[in-house]
């Protein structure tokens, strides 16, 4: 979302109208926050909108097991700074989150987040997977067309519990035509390098997302 000032309260006043044109729910169901860009020259906010009661059954799901959270994000975003943050990325590159259920995607542009999606799928079988890729070749075509210079990646990095299935990940990319990348946050970020990295229990895929967060 494109803003015309920088105030926190005025950011805030105007979000939820800026949003509601493209909600399928009401607006009031709804909890939004945002994030500003790290360039100070930039307009443009990262906006969340998360229903209210699902969170607070979370939350209170949390409270009652003697849990207070510190933070609530949406699962992939902190995967997705991370890795703009620690690697040499291209200028438009696509991270997707694969779980046994839902994908996260994320596209970076100029090591930032510019736009995530949340999707059902399903990688168990090669319909699945072209499934999937239409979805996902939808998405970018819709977000290409509204993205100022378009958005076309060639590089695709992947993450997520789906990915145990070893050859998941590459019929993955194949059917997008990208290249695949690996990743792994504990070689990437700095402060960890005294980490063992030959542990077998260390799997990037299943826990690259707490790591990244923490």
């Amino acid at each position: 979302i494109f803003v015309p000032f920088k105030e926190e309260k005025k950011i805030r006043q105007v979000l939820p109208f800026e949003l509601e044109p493209n909600l399928p729910v009401p607006v009031d169901e709804l909890i939004i926050d945002y994030q500003k860009s790290a360039d100070p020259t930039k307009t443009g906010v990262l906006a969340t909108a998360v229903d209210r009661a699902y969170l607070e059954q979370i939350l209170e799901t949390m409270t009652s097991a003697n849990l207070r959270p510190q933070l609530v994000v949406p699962g992939a975003i902190p995967l997705g700074l991370g890795l703009a943050h620690y690697h040499a990325l291209e200028n438009q590159a696509l991270l997707l989150d694969v779980g046994p259920r839902r994908t996260s995607l994320i596209a970076l542009q100029d090591r930032e987040i510019a736009m995530l999606r949340s999707m059902v799928s399903d990688i168990s079988s090669e319909t699945a997977v072209e499934a999937l890729a239409l979805r996902i070749r939808q998405t970018l075509t819709a977000f290409g067309d509204n993205h100022p210079g378009g958005f076309a990646p060639k590089t695709l990095y992947m993450s997520g519990p789906a990915l145990a299935d070893e050859g998941a990940g590459q019929r993955l990319a194949n059917a997008l035509d990208m290249e695949l990348r690996s990743i792994d946050m504990r070689t990437m970020a700095p402060k960890l390098d005294a980490i063992s990295t030959t542990s077998d229990q260390w799997k990037p895929f299943l826990f690259d997302g707490a790591l990244a967060l923490a």
